[in-house]
């Protein structure tokens, strides 16, 4: 039985992706890349997070920083 064509993957990380999305933010308040925040967010609810506390939390572990309150 001949095998079906298959097209290849292409995978780009995450934060390339999320590099893609704008910015709404002022960026005279901007501390940390959007697309590093919305990774460590992606990863922490992967990871169990269910609020914003655990996502910081997490976001701690990982890098020694705190977000901005």
């Amino acid at each position: 039985m001949p095998s079906s064509p298959t097209t290849p993957i292409v995978r780009i990380p995450l934060v390339e992706v999320f590099a893609t999305v704008p910015d709404p933010r002022d960026p005279r308040g901007v501390r940390h890349a959007l697309p590093v925040v919305l990774t460590v967010a992606a990863a922490a609810v992967l990871a169990g997070a269910k609020t914003l506390v655990a996502v910081d939390e997490g976001w701690q572990r990982w890098t020694g920083m705190r977000f901005p309150d």
